[in-house]
């Protein structure tokens, strides 16, 4: 029997930085456009997505997201 893990997609360290430095520059844009932090994956495939994350995959961002909320850059949101 396969563990769960097995199945999981990875990302390379060289993209998780450069997708972590686009979540930044996106969260600073929807900062200054909208006034309030919104989590960054929330925003993948919507008008409201920034600039920035627009050539990362959503799984991608949830990574880069998850990276910067286990670093204690932003707050982790409530299921």
């Amino acid at each position: 029997m396969k563990k769960p893990t097995e199945n999981r997609e990875e990302i390379a360290p060289d993209r998780l930085i450069e997708v972590t430095e686009a979540v930044l520059t996106g969260i600073e844009e929807t900062q200054k456009t909208h006034g309030k932090l919104i989590y960054p994956p929330a925003l993948v495939g919507t008008a409201m997505q920034p600039k920035a994350t627009r050539e990362c995959s959503k799984f991608e961002i949830e990574e880069a997201t998850a990276f910067l909320v286990r670093l204690g850059v932003i707050a982790p949101v409530a299921d």
